[in-house]
């Protein structure tokens, strides 16, 4: 969890300055485009949060009675539409008009039930004028609740879904917003840098307008790699990409020039498409190039058939009993295009991405007596890469059809992970050169779908995945009788439940960092070149 800060009256008086233009009512012509498919590059806006609060929707359940615990003090809808001003990406700050009657039973160690919205413990409070600053952290649903029965199957509905991004010290920045011309509303006010969490929005700019595409689309940097990342609905199918590219060697955010170097007709020709404007994956460098496209698709959402999550949860007495999430009819594809290559300036180059977390996700609601649930379909990545000799390059490519479920179950003390996927791995493309030893390994996991708690930077309780690993292992072209190059594309599955951030927080799992998780499928294809027996060992 990412440090906190005591907030002084200084920096809230800058804060309200900031976003008091948010404050005024919008028009009845604002109000009715303002699209709930909304994309949040800093947390919510007084103008988005009524927007998606005029038109959630509870989601049927087949059983459902909570009781809050005396702590909770509870902002309804109607409240929250009338008197929150903002909340930060990092999902920890919440700025209130003061007036807001049930503000004044919120004190320190209240846990702040926000409907539809957010459930957190209140760590610190100000008050400046007519505006309160509400400081938070994550809590445990336990804790806010002291008894509940919750069950519910639901289809994952398109119609209420939003594009949003995590707290991240280099954020991304907004390239195409989704839906038809004039459906987005854009609000320039921003809580500044000294209302959040520190380090979590570092000096940046505030967005430029730009024309409405099929899609919503961002574009950042993450461990050297600069990337774009969109997601598009197509029907009943949600679609989504990523590109990334190594950064260049002197550290500076090359996505500037990158669109620079796009031709006019190239960069429309990719809009028109809706693709990636800036085409990280067509442009690389004549020195250490690293590059990588991902395609996915989730099938059948908000329809008969389609994908559909069910879930129950059982406390009593503020002890967790029962924790269920079921991942039923996933369904879709994923494909990884990958290029590592070097130049004639150096010789050798060996490094290893850790896992890149991609800060920008797909969310649908499942609000539940205000409880805030939330879908999340995201992307992570992460490289290996060992190339020796100038000039060389390596190239592969695979994708895979996927279907399955999964579940995760935890009750009397205990984790149960299950499920079922299939899927047939099938390589594309490839090609190796080298005169060293040279290796490249992509694991990409996409998707991954969980279920959280918060509507901004979701704290995830259970989730299913799918990896796809490409990898190339090519032997020196000196000295070997024959050089033998080995392509595999591999192709995983798990579902588990998350120990660390964990708004339900499960016995025996302690403090782990890792994931609690079950592997549910696997799947190889392997390919030697040439196709001898000894290039296929």
């Amino acid at each position: 969890m990412i440090g906190r800060k005591t907030l002084g009256l200084a920096g809230l008086a800058v804060a309200l300055a900031c976003i008091s233009g948010c404050g005024d009512k919008p028009s009845p012509a604002q109000a009715d485009s303002t699209a709930l498919r909304m994309a949040t590059v800093n947390g919510l806006q007084a103008v988005q949060i009524r927007s998606y609060l005029s038109r959630a929707e509870e989601t049927p359940a087949a059983r459902l009675a909570v009781t809050w615990h005396p702590s909770v003090v509870q902002v309804d809808r109607e409240s929250a539409m009338r008197s929150l001003r903002g909340v930060d990406r990092s999902g920890s700050h919440f700025v209130f008009a003061a007036s807001e009657p049930a503000l004044a039973q919120l004190q320190h160690g209240s846990i702040l039930f926000v409907w539809g919205i957010a459930i957190r413990r209140v760590t610190a409070l100000r008050t400046k004028g007519d505006y309160v600053l509400v400081q938070t952290r994550p809590v445990a649903l336990n804790e806010a609740l002291s008894q509940a029965s919750i069950a519910f199957d639901t289809p994952l509905g398109l119609d209420r879904a939003f594009v949003s991004t995590h707290a991240a010290r280099t954020p991304p920045v907004q390239t195409s917003q989704w839906g038809a011309p004039g459906s987005i509303v854009r609000v320039s006010d921003e809580l500044p840098p000294g209302v959040m969490e520190e380090g979590s929005n570092p000096g940046e700019e505030p967005l430029a307008d730009v024309e409405a595409t099929p899609q919503s689309s961002f574009a950042g940097k993450v461990r050297g790699f600069d990337y774009e990342v969109a997601y598009t609905v197509a029907g009943t199918k949600l679609q989504f990409d990523l590109e990334a590219r190594k950064s260049a060697n002197d550290g500076e955010d090359d996505s500037a020039k990158a669109v620079q170097k796009m031709s006019a007709r190239n960069a429309a020709v990719a809009k028109s498409a809706g693709g990636l404007a800036k085409g990280l994956f067509d442009q690389g460098y004549d020195d250490v190039d690293i590059r990588l496209k991902v395609k996915g698709q989730l099938d059948g959402l908000s329809e008969n058939g389609a994908m559909r999550l069910g879930g129950r949860i059982e406390i009593v007495d503020s002890k967790l009993q029962l924790l269920n999430t079921d991942f039923k009819n996933l369904s879709g594809t994923a494909s990884v295009d990958a290029i590592a290559r070097l130049g004639s300036e150096r010789g050798v180059f060996n490094h290893n991405f850790k896992v890149l977390d991609v800060p920008v996700t797909f969310n649908i609601p499942i609000i539940l007596a205000g409880i805030p649930l939330v879908v999340e379909v995201g992307f992570n990545f992460l490289v290996q890469i060992g190339l020796n000799g100038k000039h060389a390059a390596l190239h592969t490519s695979g994708a895979v059809q996927f279907q399955g479920n999964g579940s995760t179950t935890f009750s009397e003390g205990q984790v149960r992970n299950e499920g079922e996927v299939q899927g047939e791995p099938q390589l594309g493309e490839k090609s190796a050169i080298s005169p060293g030893v040279s290796g490249f390994v992509v694991a990409v996991q996409v998707p991954k779908v969980g279920l959280g708690v918060g509507i901004t930077n979701a704290s995830i309780m259970s989730y299913i995945d799918h990896v796809s690993v490409v990898s190339i292992a090519n032997t020196a072209a000196l000295g070997s009788i024959v050089q033998c190059a080995r392509y595999t594309l591999s192709s995983t599955a798990h579902v588990g439940v998350t120990a660390n951030f964990s708004p339900l927080p499960i016995p025996g799992l302690g403090t782990k960092k890792d994931l609690y998780a079950k592997e549910i499928f696997s799947r190889q294809q392997l390919v030697g070149v040439p196709p001898t027996k000894a290039c296929q060992s």
